[in-house]
């Protein structure tokens, strides 16, 4: 099971220390491998060598 997404929701105490709300999402290739990582801020792209080594 992979993980597609992860919420971040403040307390009351969070919110008045300037903690927002905030959701991930993730995507994967069909070998399981993370490529993509999307967050309000924008999204980070991960690719792989043929060795399935992380290159970027």
């Amino acid at each position: 099971d992979r993980l597609l997404s992860i919420e971040r929701k403040p307390t009351d105490t969070g919110r008045k220390l300037g903690i927002t709300a905030e959701k991930i999402d993730f995507a994967y290739d069909l070998l399981g491998r993370l490529v993509k990582e999307t967050t309000p801020q924008g999204a980070l792209a991960y690719e792989y060598d043929p060795l399935s080594n992380l290159t970027t």
